[in-house]
């Protein structure tokens, strides 16, 4: 009884992170009123590594010369895919943005299979078709166009996606301190943002309550407290639960857009983001026809 209640801590846990990320679609969406991307990004990344290396001061002295080699990878596709999502938001719906992003998902085990020559498996297959009959219905209109907004939030899954598999090969084949790995990727990105955000975007000069309450948001909840949240309660959940449960941050970006943007969603969009929900959980989970064989890729990588 004791063991049963504490696994339900850690899953409320879970289930409190995928929250904390839901709620940060809705800050990320009303932030870019007052800041723009990229200094959005270098404010967040660098509150957030400075949190972490404050928190974990003791690690910092074990960095490598790998460390910093695999944080600079990590930080880099971190960067580009945080970059293609906030972009997004300028031109489409955050309940949008929040499920075609979660199709990253879907892609981990493409990339995987390109990168380390991993098998793929009919789940794999069926999670991606399911995946893209979702990805029409929520974003292809009568036309069969898709606007800009949802096609950056897909090149941004995209990169979710490598982003993932690269973690899984530092983590686990080379054998890395995931801490000091988050650590390294957050200052890489947030130095990133800094070099290329003044070619690009004017410094906010605005720094009003919306602006400093959103970038606290992202930085601390979002950032440092989430990963926090799910490091812990990962290690004391099980893999594929844990999946499940991370997985519904969009659906509480999608709850949190209708309940405060007041945006809408028509049956189809519902029934495309329904679709994209259950290739989620079937990528998590796996499908072999016969049995259900419980499988998962989780990511250290901070969001939304």
């Amino acid at each position: 009884m004791e063991n049963r209640k504490s696994t339900l801590q850690y899953s409320l846990l879970l289930f409190v992170t995928a929250i904390i990320w839901g709620g940060g679609f809705i800050v990320v969406k009303t932030s870019l009123d007052t800041v723009s991307t990229l200094y959005l990004l270098a404010f967040r990344f660098t509150i957030g590594a400075i949190g972490m290396s404050i928190i974990f001061f003791n690690k910092l002295i074990k960095i490598s010369k790998s460390d910093v080699i695999c944080g600079i990878i990590l930080g880099f596709l971190m960067f580009i895919a945080f970059t293609f999502q906030i972009y997004a938001l300028n031109y489409t719906t955050v309940g949008k943005n929040a499920f075609l992003t979660a199709a990253y998902v879907v892609l981990v085990p493409f990339f995987s299979y390109l990168i380390r020559k991993t098998r793929l498996n009919s789940s794999s297959y069926l999670a991606t078709l399911i995946c893209m009959l979702g990805i029409g219905l929520l974003s292809l209109d009568t036309s069969f166009s898709i606007n800009i907004g949802d096609l950056l939030t897909l090149l941004c899954a995209a990169f979710y996606a490598l982003h993932i598999v690269f973690s899984d090969i530092f983590m686990n084949e080379k054998h890395h301190d995931p801490i000091i790995m988050n650590i390294m990727q957050l200052g890489f990105a947030a130095c990133f943002a800094w070099i290329t955000a003044p070619f690009f975007e004017t410094f906010p000069t605005e720094f009003n309550a919306n602006f400093i309450t959103g970038i606290l948001y992202l930085g601390i909840a979002c950032t440092m407290l989430a990963f926090l949240f799910q490091a812990i309660g990962q290690k004391n959940t099980s893999p594929h639960i844990a999946a499940i449960i991370l997985s519904t941050e969009s659906v509480f970006g999608c709850i949190f857009s209708v309940l405060l943007l007041n945006e809408t969603m028509t049956l189809k969009m519902i029934l495309g983001c329904i679709l994209i929900f259950i290739s989620i959980i079937l990528s998590d989970i796996g499908l072999d026809f016969k049995k259900i064989r419980l499988r998962t890729i989780l990511s250290f990588k901070n969001r939304k």
